[in-house]
């Protein structure tokens, strides 16, 4: 239900963490395009404070990001609802071929991609 496109080329983490966020049912500020509820979109992500002293929408990286949405066991991969969907479908991939790719260093940061793991607690 929560499953959105990036909003621009560089907005995939935005995407992401707005997907993930709503999916938690995290209190969202309002958005006047769906008033009177409240609901966390990519235009609004950026008006908390506590959010742009980590980063702002001007700030463009490198690398890519999108939410893992399951996980089968019995076949070892992982569900990845890419935000990128005008160019990258949803797609099961092996644990351990995304593992190598996160593991590639990103040519704006130096340093490996890594993941960033969401939960309530």
């Amino acid at each position: 239900m929560q499953f959105i496109t990036q909003r621009n080329q560089a907005f995939c983490g935005v995407a992401s963490m707005v997907m993930v966020l709503n999916a938690l049912s995290v209190p969202a500020p309002e958005s006047p395009e769906f008033a009177p509820a409240r609901f966390l979109t990519q235009e609004n992500f950026f008006d908390s404070e506590r959010t742009r002293q980590v980063i702002t929408p001007e700030t463009e990286r490198g690398g890519h990001i999108s939410p893992i949405a399951a996980y089968n066991e019995e076949s070892d991969r992982l569900l990845i609802l890419d935000v990128s969907r005008y160019k990258y479908p949803p797609v099961w991939v092996k644990t351990e071929e995304l593992w190598q790719a996160m593991a590639t260093v990103d040519s704006v940061s130096g340093k490996t991609r890594g993941f960033v793991l969401v939960s309530r607690e």
